[in-house]
């Protein structure tokens, strides 16, 4: 026979009343065995039902770890996996390994997914960038103009070639673009859009290495790629290579400007 737990509860309440076995199992319509059980099973542990049996090993993270693990995420989404061991073996004062924090990112229905990243302050200009962020590559991208290209470099051979660009950064740079999150949901991220130094790097690069490199502050333009061409990397220092790659700088400069 199985009982429900107000019956169970019922016994308890006449128990602590004053009630006799007897006079509880009359009123209950129960056997006295019963009344007995279940008066020995709160006895024990507090209840009127046994605590389920937990196999197996004890799960490091409780459920307030859980929590806190999430709230992590929520507040920094982009955090690697070894900050979020760093992080978590704070919490619980013992070693954790890496597949330990990727099994809970598991049963918080969490997944690694790309950054979207949303300034507290945004702009009419920046919200035009995210709208045309996909259609940009899409509208330069030209079949016949890489094949053109293709056909005229393979003239020379890879001991010729230098290439030279350059690339601007500034403290927003470093923005990790992978996060985690739940699943079905964006891994967000708010920044703060402010308007910092802006730096632009210009490096060349040879098949032995790097040849030249020049850092300026503020963006670069035409004029400043051909002084960097001729001043930084055909300097007396790369004399070896000039006979070698003087006709790709030629149509550098010329391609530049």
């Amino acid at each position: 026979m199985t009982l429900s737990n107000d019956l169970r509860w019922r016994i308890i309440y006449k128990w602590l009343d004053g009630k006799s076995v007897e006079e509880t199992a009359q009123d209950l319509l129960v056997n006295k065995r019963v009344v007995y059980r279940v008066r020995d099973i709160f006895h024990n542990v507090g209840s009127v039902v046994h605590e389920p049996m937990v196999r197996g090993r004890q799960p490091v993270f409780t459920l307030d770890d859980l929590k806190y693990f999430e709230t992590i995420l929520n507040n920094n989404p982009d955090m690697y996996l070894d900050e979020l061991k760093q992080e978590m073996e704070a919490v619980v004062g013992r070693p954790l390994s890496q597949s330990m924090i990727y099994r809970a990112l598991q049963r918080l229905n969490f997944t690694h997914k790309s950054v979207s990243i949303f300034p507290v302050i945004l702009s009419y200009n920046q919200f035009l960038n995210i709208l045309l962020k996909l259609c940009r590559p899409a509208a330069e991208r030209s079949k016949f103009l890489r094949a053109e290209f293709r056909l005229r470099m393979a003239q020379y051979t890879p001991a010729q070639m230098v290439f030279a660009d350059e690339s601007g950064c500034n403290r927003r740079t470093a923005s990790r673009a992978w996060g985690w999150a739940e699943r079905g949901r964006r891994a967000q991220k708010h920044v703060i859009s402010v308007r910092d130094k802006h730096w632009t790097v210009v490096v060349a690069i040879h098949i032995g290495g790097v040849l030249a490199y020049s850092i300026q502050d503020g963006s670069t333009n035409a004029e400043d790629f051909n002084e960097f061409v001729l001043e930084e990397l055909v300097s007396t220092k790369f004399t070896f290579f000039v006979f070698r790659i003087c006709r790709i700088l030629n149509f550098i400069i010329r391609y530049r400007s």
